[in-house]
């Protein structure tokens, strides 16, 4: 990598989150790979994100989206696992019904994500569909080697259904960071 790239992301941490758009285009979009964080198992996850939030002075609710790791590369690049060619969600009463009122948005606009209080111990999620609920919970438990986990600012996304939300910053800005498990860096 670049020497100046390499200290241009050193002082990035530091920096304000607005500074994501010219950063990203900088650099042609390899800001994602700096964001990458690799764990040796999923416990560890919630306190290394509380640390990285912190330390940036981060007050926002997060967006969790878990994905296969074999999308890594693609994660790393595009800030999304998602492609155009990505099968839209379509669960009665959950997700956004794009058959009856199409928004003309590509698959790779949209995620679905789990709403996030990343300033409670355990992480709470929240669940806002009709209840309005909120539950302390662990998103890693059903995590194995194989998932990664990407996690995004709330504020660089809209969200229009239970747990579909539309990008409304491009996926690298929205993109905090990138977490996988040690021995995935070979999916890179």
């Amino acid at each position: 990598m670049n020497p100046f790239l390499r200290a241009e992301f050193k002082t990035f941490e530091t920096r304000d989150l607005l500074e994501w758009p010219r950063l990203a285009r900088r650099t042609g979009g390899q800001v994602a790979e700096e964001k990458h964080i690799v764990l040796n198992d999923w416990g560890e996850l919630e306190d290394d994100l509380r640390q990285r939030l912190k330390g940036r002075n981060f007050t926002r609710m997060i967006m969790f989206r878990n994905f296969d790791v074999g999308r890594l590369k693609l994660v790393l690049s595009s800030g999304t696992d998602r492609t155009k060619d990505s099968p839209l969600w379509r669960a009665d009463d959950f997700d956004y019904d794009h058959t009856a009122q199409p928004a003309g948005k590509s698959p790779d606009e949209i995620v679905y994500v789990h709403r996030v209080n990343p300033h409670t111990a355990p992480f709470t999620v929240l669940n806002l569909g009709e209840e309005h609920t909120a539950a302390q919970e662990d998103l890693t438990e059903q995590l194995g080697p194989y998932d990664g986990v990407s996690i995004y600012d709330s504020a660089c996304l809209e969200r229009v259904a239970y747990n579909e939300h539309w990008f409304i910053r491009s996926p690298l800005e929205a993109l905090l960071f990138v977490y996988s498990l040690r021995g995935d860096e070979d999916q890179e």
